[in-house]
């Protein structure tokens, strides 16, 4: 029985974070966007342990939350994102991030980030500053990865390498 109207498979949600990622690369301000992004990629780890945790005898989960945030830090970030975005405050457990905010910098996107660029940017609770679209491109790159690895989605891989961000051209 599914209450999700079939969207809580590996497919459709591994699909869905592919192609808002793709939005997202053309307007990477779009906070609601980022939210939700955030709140797909966290949401994967709900679903490939229901969904394969038989077929691949994948650990209890916590012990397999706990794994996918060891392999992969960013979906740490997501899960803050994810659930302060849900639930309105983190009480659980220990946030990895102390603050997201919009940077509005004083250089158009047509510019490098060795310039003041405007961007999504996460601050962790050791005072790192990260920007938004590179812990999803490396979110994309850890589920694309593991999915295959899995066998686990449809989605050809190519799909997921198109989602590349601007770097610094330092």
């Amino acid at each position: 029985m599914s209450l999700s109207f079939g969207t809580n498979t590996i497919d459709h949600r591994f699909n869905q974070l592919i192609e808002n990622a793709k939005t997202f690369k053309s307007d990477i301000l779009n906070i609601e966007l980022a939210v939700r992004l955030a709140q797909d990629s966290w949401m994967l780890v709900d679903i490939v342990h229901s969904e394969l945790k038989e077929s691949k005898q994948l650990p209890k989960f916590k012990d397999f939350r706990d794994q996918i945030k060891s392999d992969c830090p960013e979906l740490g970030y997501m899960q803050d994102i994810a659930n302060e975005s849900k639930h309105g405050e983190i009480t659980h457990y220990a946030p990895v991030l102390k603050e997201t905010k919009r940077h509005n910098g004083s250089f158009s996107q047509s510019f490098s980030r060795d310039f003041d660029i405007s961007h999504l940017q996460l601050t962790t609770t050791s005072g790192q500053i990260l920007w938004f679209e590179d812990i999803l491109e490396a979110v994309i790159c850890f589920w694309n990865q593991t999915l295959d690895n899995l066998h686990a989605k449809t989605t050809p891989a190519s799909a997921a390498t198109e989602i590349k961000g601007p770097k610094s051209n330092g």
